[in-house]
């Protein structure tokens, strides 16, 4: 029971502060004064075993935030993305590949960033399923790489 409120306890922190970064740009969440429980999130799938779901913000022109959920053991194709994304790992083991093939194990807490137009990878290690939370500085976008 302690590892479920422990993870709670950060998802409920990396909400927060999206919401706080997202008074500070602007975002119609924080002019609306709107909250959304995690549970409240709807979820598109991106590709097999990637789900998507927007926090605050507009995909369409960013600057947004949303919760990336990639399944145990799947893995999202080779990408990249117009805008600048800062990403943190809530739960599981994110590896995030950069271009030059150097592959990152993303824990619980800890912080990537991964510049626009560069092409990388994403794919979740281990028994659970990865949860993210992504900050883009512009438009969505998730290009395939050739």
């Amino acid at each position: 029971m302690k590892r479920i409120e422990n993870k709670t306890s950060r998802l409920a922190m990396a909400i927060a502060a999206a919401s706080f970064s997202a008074l500070f740009a602007g975002s119609a969440i924080a002019e609306d004064n709107v909250g959304r429980a995690y549970d409240e999130v709807e979820f598109t799938e991106g590709a097999p075993g990637v789900h998507f779901g927007l926090l605050w913000g507009d995909w369409a022109t960013g600057p947004f935030s949303m919760i990336v959920k990639i399944e145990a053991g799947a893995k999202a194709p080779d990408h990249h993305h117009p805008a600048n994304y800062d990403g943190v790992s809530i739960q599981g083991n994110w590896v995030h590949t950069y271009a030059d093939g150097v592959e990152q194990i993303v824990t619980p807490g800890s912080y990537a960033y991964q510049p626009a137009h560069e092409v990388h990878g994403d794919r979740c290690r281990g028994p659970e399923d990865c949860i993210i939370l992504i900050q883009m500085d512009g438009p969505n976008g998730f290009i395939v790489a050739e």
